[in-house]
């Protein structure tokens, strides 16, 4: 007896599970592509936006994003164009930049801090090779007049590359979908620029075969550091610590050119002299 009422209390739980489950089907592969995800949120200093990416995923091919702004007081939101992305606030928060296209071309945009008003400061282009990604590579100057940025300029093997025959010097190893179909390295460098919002003039700071990236203001607005040597160098000199720093040109990370590779460890090879007493 009691079997069989067990028996029928586990049919009649299962039953209404099956009813339950037919008025809220599950998940289903198509579901995917109704789902969304937020990313690169920025509040602004004033506390009265935010800044924030939203990927979609409803139609064919890649994700997509867009950047929202939200007015916090009133809950309204406004769009950017589509494609765009890195927001990033002025100091006092009344503007907003970000890398974004309007009619007139695609690069550095500076909006009002609802996002209208947008209009485009300077063009920036891109390079298929990975290091540039690293780090901030758009910055406000403390005084909220100029902005630095990186974009990509042809290197010094480019016009090798796109020769006849075409020499190609430089590999992608394992690219990744963002650097493109291909394992050539476009040669592209990534210089540092400066652009003045008021008057529009883009000033170009650094030459040379490197790759910036993670750039920053001085809280004087006086320098713009940018990463790794350059800041260990600024680090060391700044507590009086003697320090030399030496770049060399047409080179990345690493040194491939012997006259590069011989002075370089001349150098390091004198500096344990000096300091360690190997000779």
């Amino acid at each position: 007896m009691h079997a069989r009422t067990a028996a029928i209390g586990l049919a009649l739980i299962l039953g209404s599970l099956t009813l339950g489950g037919q008025s809220r089907p599950g998940l289903s592969p198509e579901d995917l592509f109704a789902l969304t995800s937020v990313g690169q949120v920025e509040l602004s200093p004033t506390g009265t936006h935010v800044a924030y990416s939203v990927v979609h995923n409803s139609e064919k091919g890649r994700p997509y994003a867009v950047v929202m702004v939200l007015n916090l007081g009133t809950g309204v939101a406004h769009a950017l164009p589509r494609g765009s992305s890195s927001p990033l606030w002025a100091p006092d928060g009344r503007r907003l930049a970000y890398l974004g296209t309007v009619p007139e071309g695609s690069g550095l945009m500076v909006s009002e801090a609802d996002g209208s008003g947008a209009r485009l400061v300077a063009p920036v282009e891109d390079t298929n090779h990975p290091l540039p990604s690293a780090g901030r590579s758009v910055a406000w100057a403390p005084d909220g007049r100029r902005i630095a940025f990186v974009s990509a300029t042809p290197g010094p093997e480019s016009a090798d590359a796109v020769g006849d025959p075409m020499v190609i010097t430089r590999y992608l190893y394992k690219p990744t979908a963002g650097e493109g179909l291909t394992r050539f390295n476009d040669n592209r460098r990534t210089p540092l620029f400066v652009a003045d919002i008021g008057t529009g003039q883009v000033t170009q700071l650094t030459t040379g075969a490197a790759y910036e990236h993670s750039i920053d203001w001085a809280p004087k607005g006086d320098d713009v550091p940018i990463a790794e040597a350059e800041q260990l160098y600024t680090a060391l000199h700044d507590v009086g610590v003697p320090t030399t720093f030496v770049r060399y040109p047409r080179e990345g990370h690493g040194l491939r050119e012997t006259g590069h590779v011989v002075d370089a460890l001349t150098r390091s090879l004198a500096w344990y002299r000096q300091y360690f007493g190997i000779q």
